[in-house]
């Protein structure tokens, strides 16, 4: 198992297929799934998804890169296929969430940036 992660941790932002993970840890494609799946409680694309996204919360707070430079960085097809997991894992697109990052007040609720009505 330490070797399968090794791999990913080296290998997540590339196309990476169970085939390579299985042979870095020297088993067979069908033993190396079911191996991953029982000692990290998750599928490997699960994992790998998982992993993309985490590095792609770390851009969004450290750099000002733009969302396709990460998407690119972090190993998804596109842009749009960044969003769709990123909202599927964080519960929010990654726009919304770096703006938060930046500004917690201001990305909340559209309705508490009003400033109030004098009386």
């Amino acid at each position: 198992m330490t070797r399968m992660k090794d791999y990913l941790s080296r290998n997540f932002a590339s196309k990476v297929t169970a085939r390579e993970v299985a042979a870095a840890a020297g088993l067979s494609v069908s033993r190396a799934l079911h191996l991953f799946r029982a000692h990290a409680g998750v599928s490997l694309s699960a994992y790998i998804a998982r992993q993309r996204v985490d590095y792609a919360v770390y851009l969004l707070k450290n750099t000002d890169r733009s969302m396709a430079e990460i998407a690119s960085e972090c190993g998804f097809f596109d842009q749009s296929h960044f969003t769709k997991t990123f909202r599927a894992l964080q519960g929010q697109p990654p726009l919304r969430y770096r703006r938060r990052m930046e500004d917690p007040a201001s990305a909340g609720d559209p309705l508490t940036r009003l400033s109030p009505r004098s009386p």
